[in-house]
């Protein structure tokens, strides 16, 4: 990626143009460290060049998606020696946002692409499950727990609540990234040990205690409703942020994160609200979907 920036710095002669470049190798692995490059083309400061270029193999398969971008700004494709190709986008003169101007909100609305491995959502979600089918196993502490937890409840809703309160507020939130860190969630035996997670160890969690306690949830990847814009035409799970809990329980869906302490149960956190997601295991494995705001009229009763 090539960033030229031009703009006035104090004892520094008009005109400067600062460059840089960032250079970023990106395995091809779909569920512990995804291919997804993103590049945004606007910034708050007006830039003379921004260049960015993504090589891959010639016979590796590459989806992308082009948003916003000015007229002009077409991929120019090369074929490299080694067998390799590379893809890259330019603008020239970009201007700077201009928030006190009501200019669109930086990223969300920024021009830019995004490239990732061209599977499909079904073989993103696959190779997410091989993932966590093996991490399945619970050990025989947390069966211990989810049978503790559920002793003497009498209605599935006392069951779930009960688990879903272990998980949000006996262990510890920790807000390390996924892409940071990992795409495929720690064993349930190393989650309980460390009595911490973050937005997937501490749902991963809840979706194994509930399938102990003989529930059948399903479990998905989510995206937070302020990342940039989801693009189904770019199938990686580098587009989501966190996991969720998809449950039908008394004739309805339920949307389970555990990752805060001073939420009901059944209540959605609003950065979920509206978002993607992305079935992973369960039925309705390899399904996107959007995330429904909380039903107005039951939070009104509420309060």
């Amino acid at each position: 990626r090539l960033r030229s920036l031009k703009f006035a710095m104090p004892d520094v002669a008009t005109g400067t143009v600062v460059d840089y470049r960032v250079r970023v190798v990106s395995p091809v692995g779909v569920s512990t460290q995804p291919f997804l490059a993103t590049m945004f083309f606007r910034s708050f400061e007006p830039e003379a060049l921004v260049r960015f270029s993504v090589t891959a193999p010639k016979d590796y398969p590459l989806a992308q998606a082009e948003r916003l971008m000015p007229p002009g700004a077409a991929p120019r494709r090369e074929d490299l020696a080694g067998g390799r190709v590379r893809l890259t986008w330019e603008s020239r003169s970009v201007p700077s946002f201009k928030p006190e101007n009501d200019q669109p909100p930086y990223p969300m609305m920024a021009p830019h692409v995004l490239v990732a491995g061209a599977a499909d959502w079904a073989g993103v979600a696959a190779a997410a499950a091989a993932e966590i089918g093996p991490r399945l196993d619970a050990g025989p502490e947390v069966k211990a727990l989810a049978e503790r937890l559920t002793r003497g409840k009498t209605t599935d809703a006392a069951k779930v609540e009960a688990l879903y309160d272990w998980a949000a507020r006996r262990s510890k939130y920790e807000s390390i990234p996924m892409d940071s860190y990992s795409y495929a969630p720690k064993s349930p035996a190393d989650i309980l040990q460390a009595k911490e997670g973050n937005d997937l160890d501490k749902p991963f969690f809840l979706f194994v205690l509930l399938r102990e306690a003989g529930f059948k949830p399903q479990f998905a990847y989510m995206q937070y409703k302020g990342d940039t814009p989801f693009e189904a035409s770019v199938p990686s799970l580098g587009q989501f942020s966190g996991a969720a809990i998809l449950l039908d329980l008394g004739g309805r869906r339920l949307f389970l994160v555990p990752t805060g302490d001073t939420r009901r149960w059944d209540e959605i956190p609003a950065r979920y609200q509206g978002a993607h997601g992305l079935v992973v295991y369960g039925p309705d494995r390899g399904k996107t979907f959007e995330n429904p705001l909380l039903d107005a009229a039951r939070e009104s009763e509420r309060d």
